[in-house]
């Protein structure tokens, strides 16, 4: 009864171990006697892209044994906190820079904050020292003992480790190949933890080895079992796998990964799960369970769930008089899933045969047939933003100009221009033709200037319909009021006829 009690004692320290809390209580320092001051140091810690890191944010602090331990959230990824201080810090995807996060230890009232610095680089580059927890067990015989190969799981970087901080219930050191060896006091049975550190010109790092002594006569079979999870569209999912596990104290890896997401053992010997985006349907990975008397597997079956709404894009129809635009409103039959968490945004798939479209800021469709054409024209547009991307066509019908027989007419515009100071180079811009009459049976109007500005000088430039004069000046006074012509010429029944403006700029 007497090994019953302790076996069961034992486990309950290693689940513990593995209960992940974003309020940690540090079991290795103590303050000295009488002080209960707070000493906390800031840390940086280098990851790869994509890459998650498992760090120590408090093995070169003295917060003592009653101490708890809070977390902020960094910028550019997500922080998941286990116990004595270890935590899993997972980069947002394709994120290379510095992320940031704080941590506040607290005894009572007294505060202190560190911070923590995380670069994640885009290649391998220089060598970073790190170091990561281990877990073992051993069958106490009165005089057994267990070597354990911590650097297995380490980033060394030619790092030498040692020994930080002794067990509390025995005696551990380093042997030739670098293993560490640890031998219990006689009779003990339960958890014990050795601290060591790697330290090498690239840093230093400090882990701990967890060490689960148990009943030499206790034989514990390691088993795996399988496991479902359901994940929401677009989401992720975190599966406690070992809660239907006989692990032994044992560690849990992947074996064989998804084929249409991501997943990662975090530090809490849970099972993270992301599908790539937009992806629905099942999914499945293996993962292997190994304990001191063998290793398993087991499979994770996931199902992620459809999204909730489809978008569905319908067809559109418009006229318009030839040499003019139609602004239309391509969503207003359209499903665009308003109201759920999707941002659809409309896009030109194909341009038209006899003019130009564009998507304007208000999500409509501005279309403009070519200069003088009359008859029928069709744009393929699309709908993208939950991975249900649907097309439709506007169509449309651009008829003769309902007055062809008209007179070309030039007429005059004004502008006002601002200078900045007297020294300034300003400008500004005149959209010419937008008050202008010209001629359907006639060639597309051409553009020239008659006589230039006093102060400043004009350019043309021609854009079909928005062809605009720009004037500019450096030497203009303030207030003064500009003025030249231009000219706009077409070929209407074979005859070239012209017509002439006046532009007034009022400087100010």
């Amino acid at each position: 009864m007497k090994n019953l009690n302790a076996i069961k004692l034992a486990f309950g320290f290693i689940f513990s171990l593995l209960l992940l809390s974003s309020c940690d209580k540090y079991q290795d320092d103590q303050l000295p006697a009488g002080t209960g001051t707070l000493v906390v140091h800031d840390d940086a810690f280098t990851t790869f892209k994509n890459q998650g890191i498992q760090v120590n944010v408090i093995a070169n602090d003295s917060i003592g044994s009653q101490a708890t331990v809070n977390f902020t959230q960094p910028q550019h990824g997500t922080l998941q906190a286990g116990t004595n201080g270890m935590v899993h810090y997972q980069p947002n995807p394709n994120f290379v820079g510095t992320d940031k996060f704080n941590y506040t230890a607290c005894l009572g009232n007294n505060c202190a904050t560190g911070l923590v610095a995380i670069s994640v680089i885009d290649s391998t580059g220089a060598c970073t020292v790190s170091a990561m927890n281990d877990l073992d067990t051993l069958a106490n015989n009165y005089g057994s003992s267990v070597s354990i190969d911590i650097l297995q799981n380490d980033n060394v970087c030619g790092a030498t480790p040692g020994i930080l901080q002794q067990p509390s219930h025995g005696l551990a050191y380093l042997d030739a190949g670098n293993f560490l060896v640890y031998k219990p006091n006689p009779g003990y049975l339960g958890m014990d933890q050795v601290k060591y550190q790697l330290t090498g010109q690239n840093g230093t790092a400090t882990a701990l080895v967890n060490i689960l002594v148990l009943d030499s006569a206790y034989t514990c079979t390691v088993v795996a079992r399988d496991d479902n999870a359901t994940v929401t569209y677009n989401g992720s999912v975190t599966v406690n796998i070992l809660t239907n596990d006989n692990s032994c104290g044992g560690s849990p890896s992947i074996a064989v990964f998804p084929n249409n997401g991501q997943a990662y053992i975090n530090i809490n010997g849970q099972l993270v799960y992301t599908p790539i985006r937009n992806f629905s349907g099942r999914d499945e990975l293996t993962y292997s369970l190994s304990g001191p008397n063998g290793s398993t597997i087991a499979k994770v079956y996931l199902t992620v769930s459809a999204p909730t709404c489809l978008v569905k894009a319908n067809p559109d129809y418009a006229t318009l008089q030839a040499n003019t635009s139609v602004t239309v409103n391509i969503l207003q039959n359209d499903n665009t899933c308003l109201g759920t968490s999707y941002y659809v945004t409309p896009g030109i798939s194909q341009q038209p045969l006899y003019g130009q479209a564009y998507i304007n800021a208000n999500n409509q469709l501005v279309y403009t047939p070519n200069p003088g054409y009359v008859g029928p024209d069709e744009v393929l547009y699309n709908l993208t933003g939950n991975g249900n991307p649907s097309n439709a066509k506007v169509y449309f019908t651009v008829t003769p100009n309902q007055n062809p027989n008209c007179s070309l007419v030039a007429n005059p515009d004004s502008v006002t221009l601002r200078r900045v100071s007297s020294q300034s180079y300003d400008t500004v811009s005149v959209a010419i033709l937008q008050n202008d009459v010209y001629c359907q049976n006639g060639t597309f109007p051409t553009v020239q200037i008659v006589y230039q500005p006093n102060y400043g000088r004009v350019s043309i430039v021609n854009n079909g319909l928005a062809t605009r004069i720009i004037y500019s000046t450096t030497t203009a006074p303030r207030p003064v009021r500009e003025n030249f012509r231009y000219r706009i010429c077409q070929t209407i029944n074979g005859q070239q006829v012209c017509r002439d403006a006046d532009i007034d700029i009022y400087i100010r």
